[in-house]
């Protein structure tokens, strides 16, 4: 068994303390990704009491009562899932 020297420890802790960087950047990436996602969902799909059930992105969705035999539905997983959006086809 061999003890290693200084240069071979500090060596050592230099790529460990590289490789959590890099899991923290990739972890930082994808709840970035995640949030831009959802911000997008919200702004741009989700209807909001204050503006007569409209999104706040400014797209005109046709959400009229319409009965459900007549306009097919159809569904868009987001997020893996997590949200789903509906919208007439």
């Amino acid at each position: 068994m061999t003890v290693p020297s200084l240069a071979q420890e500090a060596a050592r802790d230099l790529v460990r303390v590289r490789e959590d960087v890099r899991a923290d950047l990739m972890r930082a990436r994808h709840r970035t990704s995640k949030l831009l996602r959802q911000g997008e969902h919200d702004n741009s799909h989700r209807p909001h009491r204050s503006l007569n059930q409209r999104p706040p992105g400014g797209h005109e969705l046709a959400l009229r009562v319409a009965p459900a035999e007549d306009v097919p539905v159809t569904r868009k997983e987001i997020l893996g899932g997590l949200i789903n959006e509906y919208r007439r086809a």
